[in-house]
């Protein structure tokens, strides 16, 4: 009895963990979304997948249906950020999620008020992928 209470209060403890977490990345102006979030998120209208990875990065791959790459480490990635519709939402991704998570915080400053960041990044995709 005393390991289904101490496995009960694990799974109670993670619970309250992750909602925490959520609820702490929505305060900031965006959500992190697991693997999984993120590909269902994908399905849903008037969402943009957003790379934000260097070119040679991309040329191992990015997942499928992603229109958008704007380098965090480019000379321009303030402008370009900027010249993007802030009334859709952004799936943006990177290789581990932290590149990511901070175009999200650039961009949620900047008028963007629907992000999402994959997070653990490109690394943790289990999802299609495409090549150049």
């Amino acid at each position: 009895m005393s390991n289904a209470l101490l496995l009960a209060a694990m799974l109670l403890l993670l619970f309250i963990s992750y909602r925490f977490f959520t609820v702490k990345s929505h305060s900031k102006g965006y959500a992190n979304l697991s693997a999984k979030e993120f590909e269902a998120k994908m399905r849903e209208v008037n969402v943009v997948l957003l790379d934000v990875r260097t070119s040679d990065e991309i040329l191992q791959g990015f997942i499928k249906g992603t229109k958008h790459f704007i380098d965090y480490m480019g000379e321009n990635f303030e402008v370009e950020i900027t010249q993007l519709d802030p009334d859709k939402h952004y799936l943006v991704y990177c290789r581990s999620g932290n590149r990511s998570s901070q175009v999200c915080k650039f961009m949620s400053a900047n008028g963007f008020s629907q992000l999402s960041n994959l997070a653990g990044g490109f690394m943790l995709w289990q999802g299609e992928i495409e090549k150049k």
